[in-house]
């Protein structure tokens, strides 16, 4: 279990955000919603402690994650940025990179073991000589979830994983993380922007509206009155089978 307590953070004397509290067990997928601006991408980089908050806690089985060392930190939470950074490296050598908190001079035989298991999980066997930067942008997304995947850790903080995909590559991605999380029990943050996607996936939700946390929970925060607050547009919540979909009113 990850529980956040009081998290504040500033950038010098702007606030972005403070009184953030939250708890999300092992299972579970959250998506983080709000406006452009509204600290999505910061919380996640303060989950990750790339960024210190000014305050408050954030701790996982109870350990204060900023007690631990950078190393120690990489064991247990995994990052993706919203964007690669654009290295020209083979996919096994970019899913190796996933095993640098474990590596002391040279990857071990477990390092290699581990990569080639994630390489048959992600069914990656097909590109996994090719140079990253001829993949496309499904295959691209696959391998830097599998990066991750290769870290070993209990937490995955996912920044904007399907920007940029078509529809069908979104359902790709959402529902390999969704198989991540289930078989290995562990914990995705995303920040996405399609609420509608969000729906169809997640367990839970934390919204973030006027530099605090609006609300957090299950899917029946997600209301008219909750998206008219955080998103300042009109909308109605209608149901399919056992989902919810979102559909603004123009």
């Amino acid at each position: 279990m990850i529980e956040v307590k009081n998290l504040k953070f500033s950038y010098r004397k702007k606030l972005i955000f403070e009184n953030i509290n939250f708890t999300v067990n092992s299972g579970e997928i959250i998506s983080v919603l709000g406006l452009n601006g509204s600290g999505k991408t910061t919380l996640l980089k303060s989950l990750a402690h790339i960024l210190k908050p000014q305050c408050g806690e954030i701790l996982f089985d109870n350990i204060n994650i900023a007690d631990l060392h950078r190393g120690e930190i990489a064991k247990i939470i995994g990052y993706m940025p919203q964007k690669s950074e654009g290295e020209s490296v083979s996919v096994f050598d970019a899913l190796l990179l996933g095993r640098k908190p474990y590596v002391r001079i040279v990857p071990s035989t477990t390092d290699i073991q581990k990569v080639q298991e994630v390489v048959h999980f992600l069914k990656l066997e097909d590109i996994i000589y090719r140079d990253t930067s001829e993949l496309s942008g499904g295959e691209l997304q696959k391998v830097l979830i599998g990066r991750v995947l290769v870290q070993s850790t209990k937490i995955m903080l996912l920044d904007e994983p399907i920007n940029h995909l078509d529809i069908k590559n979104q359902i790709m991605v959402m529902n390999l993380i969704k198989e991540i999380v289930k078989q290995f029990n562990i914990i995705a943050i995303i920040v996405i922007h399609d609420i509608n996607i969000a729906l169809r996936f997640s367990d839970k939700f934390i919204l973030l509206a006027d530099k605090r946390l609006y609300a957090s929970g299950d899917h029946t925060i997600i209301t008219p009155e909750t998206i008219k607050d955080v998103f300042h547009t009109d909308v109605v919540v209608n149901k399919s089978d056992k989902f919810s979909f979102v559909v603004p009113i123009i």
